[in-house]
């Protein structure tokens, strides 16, 4: 065989090569293209499934009808619930509790019986810390037993 013919014979080679290499690229990204939002979506649901996003948004509604109940402005009172109307429209309210759910619902429907001096009224009493914020961090007892001695 010449030496021409073998150089024939590398550079088809190697652009043999260039073209498999370029096709299986090709056909990666189209695989990735396909796949790749079935990923990101059982990601999300598996996300949202998560404890630290519940107790996420069960902390952020329950700043947000701490400040609905301490609000006396019905402008701010509407700011709020709009809030609260858009960054829970998609959230499932079975996984908040009773009271969380009912002004959530109340917030995204319009439904305008949340105003806190008549709660307290109807209660009978003032309303305290612990009714405006039930699911507060801040206890007033400690929850560490070593210091409940001291």
């Amino acid at each position: 065989m010449s030496k021409t013919g073998i150089t024939f014979r590398v550079i088809g080679v190697i652009l043999l090569i260039l073209v498999i290499a370029f096709g299986l690229e090709f056909l990666g990204l189209h695989w990735f293209k396909f796949f790749h939002p079935r990923w990101e979506g059982a990601k999300h649901t598996a996300f949202k499934a998560t404890r630290a996003y519940n107790e996420g948004k069960l902390q952020e509604l329950s700043r947000y009808r701490l400040q609905y109940l301490r609000s006396k402005d019905p402008v701010e009172r509407s700011a709020i619930a709009s809030t609260v109307r858009h960054t829970f429209a998609e959230y499932d309210d079975s996984r908040l509790p009773p009271e969380l759910a009912a002004f959530c619902r109340d917030c995204k429907y319009g439904i305008s019986g949340l105003d806190p001096s008549s709660e307290a009224e109807s209660m009978g009493r003032q309303l305290s810390e612990e009714d405006l914020n039930p699911y507060s961090t801040n206890s007033t007892q400690s929850s560490n037993p070593t210091q409940q001695g001291t």
